[in-house]
C-alpha cells in the first residue's frame, strides 16, 4: 500500500464520536432503502456527512486565509506627545509622529510564498486522505456485500438440503436407504440455521459500522449492496504510473513541502539584511516653525543570533524534503506494480470461479442428487457435492471482494478514479 496516512489514523478520523449537533443524516444525500447501494454512493455519503473530513476542509480554508496575512505590512504606528503645562498657552506644545515598518525587499513575497506552499500541502494532504478513506470505505463495502450474499448462499443451500432431506426420507421409507442419510440431512439443515444466525450477527455489526460513518443511528435500515461494476479491461500500467507521478496528491503534498522549505531557506538568507522603519512627524515643541516637520529612517542591525546556523538548518531541511519526495515516488512505483498484479489476479480468479468452477460445482451437485434420487448413487457423494457447491459459491464471493479491494487500492495509489480511467485499456 502506498503509505499516505496510517490506517489507524484514517479510521480514527472516521470514527469521531458523533452528536446530533455535529452531523445528522439530513446533512448528506439520502440513501433510498428500496434502491441498491453502490460503493461510490456510500463513499460520497460518508464524505458529505462525516465531521472529521469537514474539519479538514475547514483547516484548508483557514490555511488559504493565512496567505494574504503573511504578505501584509505591519500596522502603521501613530505616536503623540503633549506637554500638559502648555495647555493654557495660545500654542500648546505637542508632537505627532506616524511610522511604518518596511521589511527588506523580497521578505514579504517569500513569506507569502511560504504560506501558499503550506496551504497547497494541506490541500494535497486532504485530497490524499480522501483517496485513502475511499479505499478503506470500499473495503468495508466489500465486507457488507460478502455478509449480505453469504446469507443468500445460506438460503439457497438450505433449500437444496431440504430437497435432499425429502429424497432421503422417501428412500428410507421405501427401504432403499438407511436412517442415517435422513438424520445427516437434518443435521446439515441445523448447521445451516446456526450459520445463518452467525451471518445475521455479522451483517448487523457491519451495518452498525456503516451507519456510524454515515452519522446515523446504528440500527438504521440500509439498502442492499449492489454487485460491483466489473472493469472493462486492465489499465496500461506504464501510462498509469506516468500519470500518477504527475497527479498524485501525496506527491503534490511532498512537492509543496519541498517548495515551502526552499522559501524558508530564502527567508533565512534574507534575514541577513536589515528592515526599515520610516517616520514622519510634526513637533510643536520647537519654537522655530522650519524645525517642526521631521522625516526619519531607521534600520535594524542584523548582528544578533547565529544566522549562519539558521541557513544551514534551512539547507538541511530542504535536502530532507527532497529525499522524502524521491522516497515517496519510489514507494508509489512499488505500490502500483503490486496493485496491478493483484488486480490481474483478482480478475482472473473471479473469472475462473464464475465461468468454470461454479458451473462445474452446480452440475456435479445436480448429477449426484439425480443419481441418489434414482437409487443408484451414494448419499456421501451427494453430501460432498453439496458442500463443494457451497464452498465454491463462498469462494466466488471472496474473489468478488478481492476484486473490489484490488480496484480500490489501484484507484487510491494511482491518484483517483479519473486518473485510473485515463489509463484503461480497451481490451486485455
Amino acid at each position: 500500500m502506498f503509505p499516505i496516512p496510517t490506517r489507524t489514523w484514517v479510521w480514527g478520523l472516521l470514527a469521531i464520536t458523533l452528536t446530533p449537533a455535529q452531523a445528522t443524516a439530513a446533512d448528506g444525500p439520502a440513501l433510498v432503502p428500496e434502491q441498491p447501494l453502490r460503493a461510490e454512493q456510500f463513499a460520497a455519503a460518508v464524505f458529505e456527512r462525516n465531521p472529521g473530513l469537514a474539519s479538514l476542509r475547514a483547516a484548508v480554508e483557514a490555511a488559504a486565509e493565512r496567505v494574504p496575512q503573511a504578505g501584509a505590512l505591519d500596522d502603521p504606528m501613530l505616536m503623540t506627545k503633549l506637554a500638559p503645562s502648555s495647555l493654557g498657552r495660545a500654542s500648546p506644545a505637542y508632537m505627532l509622529e506616524l511610522s511604518q515598518r518596511l521589511p527588506w525587499p523580497g521578505k514579504r513575497a517569500a513569506r507569502e510564498a511560504l504560506a501558499m506552499r503550506e496551504r497547497d500541502a494541506l490541500a494535497a494532504d486532504e485530497a490524499a486522505l480522501r483517496l485513502e478513506l475511499a479505499a478503506e470505505l470500499q473495503s468495508l463495502f466489500a465486507d457488507y456485500r460478502v455478509a449480505s450474499e453469504m446469507l443468500a448462499v445460506n438460503a439457497r443451500n438450505h433449500g437444496l438440503w431440504q430437497e435432499l432431506s425429502a429424497v432421503a426420507e422417501g428412500l428410507y421409507g421405501a427401504g432403499k436407504a438407511g436412517r442415517q442419510d435422513a438424520l445427516a440431512t437434518k443435521l446439515a439443515l441445523k448447521a445451516l440455521e446456526r450459520d445463518r444466525l452467525a451471518g445475521r450477527r455479522a451483517l448487523t455489526g457491519i451495518q452498525a459500522r456503516l451507519n456510524r460513518l454515515l452519522a446515523q443511528a446504528p440500527d438504521t435500515s440500509l439498502p442492499k449492496p449492489e454487485a460491483p461494476a466489473r472493469p472493462s479491461g486492465l489499465p496500461d500500467m506504464e501510462r498509469l504510473e506516468a500519470q500518477a507521478l504527475r497527479h498524485h496528491p501525496a506527491l503534490a503534498s511532498h512537492a509543496s513541502h519541498l517548495h515551502a522549505a526552499q522559501q524558508e531557506l530564502r527567508l533565512a538568507e534574507l534575514d541577513a539584511y536589515p528592515d526599515f522603519e520610516v517616520r514622519a512627524g510634526y513637533d510643536r515643541f520647537w519654537d522655530e516653525a522650519p524645525l517642526r516637520g521631521t522625516l526619519a529612517l531607521s534600520i535594524n542591525l542584523p548582528l544578533g543570533g547565529d544566522r549562519a546556523a539558521a541557513r544551514r538548518e534551512a539547507h538541511a531541511k530542504t535536502r530532507s524534503r527532497q529525499w522524502a519526495l524521491e522516497d515517496r515516488r519510489d514507494a508509489l512505483r512499488q505500490a502500483l506494480a503490486e496493485d496491478g498484479a493483484a488486480l490481474r489476479e483478482a480478475v482472473d480468479a473471479l473469472s475462473l470461479q464464475e465461468r468454470e468452477l461454479l458451473p462445474l460445482a452446480r452440475e456435479n451437485q445436480e448429477a449426484a442428487l439425480a443419481e441418489y434420487r434414482a437409487g443408484t448413487g451414494e448419499f456421501l457423494r451427494v453430501a460432498d457435492a453439496q458442500r463443494a457447491l457451497t464452498e465454491t459459491e463462498l469462494a466466488r464471493l471472496a474473489a468478488e471482494a478481492a476484486l473490489i479491494r484490488a480496484w480500490a487500492a489501484l484507484e487510491r495509489d494511482s491518484g483517483g478514479a479519473e486518473v485510473l480511467a485515463g489509463a484503461m485499456e480497451v481490451t486485455r
